[in-house]
């Protein structure tokens, strides 16, 4: 199996979430990207990555989820809130939090 027939989601393209994804990307996995910002999202399309319309989008079908958004009220919000990752996450996925929360958070 080759990088390119895993997919990573990564959302939170932001100081952290950008230069993660552009290695995920430049590592030849396929990457499914979203974030607030389109010009963020912009970027990494332009370096391959598909454009997610939600978090819900993004974690579709993927091996692994890298989340990172500013703060743990944002985290519950996009795995658990309207359209989020877990709505349509595999329960076989990994869902790596780079995003400084409380162990409460993380259950």
């Amino acid at each position: 199996m080759s990088n390119a027939d895993t997919l990573v989601a990564v959302i939170g393209l932001g100081r952290m979430g950008g230069p993660i994804a552009d290695h995920v990307i430049d590592a030849g996995f396929t990457v499914a990207a979203f974030d607030v910002s389109r010009d963020a999202l912009a970027a990494r399309v332009e370096l391959g990555a598909r454009a997610a319309t939600s978090p819900a989008d993004a974690a579709q079908g993927a091996q692994v989820v890298c989340l990172i958004v500013f703060d743990e009220t944002q985290a519950a919000a996009v795995l658990d809130g309207p359209d989020g990752a877990l709505s349509t996450l595999e329960a076989s996925a990994v869902v790596c939090v780079h995003t400084t929360v409380s162990l409460d958070g993380v259950h």
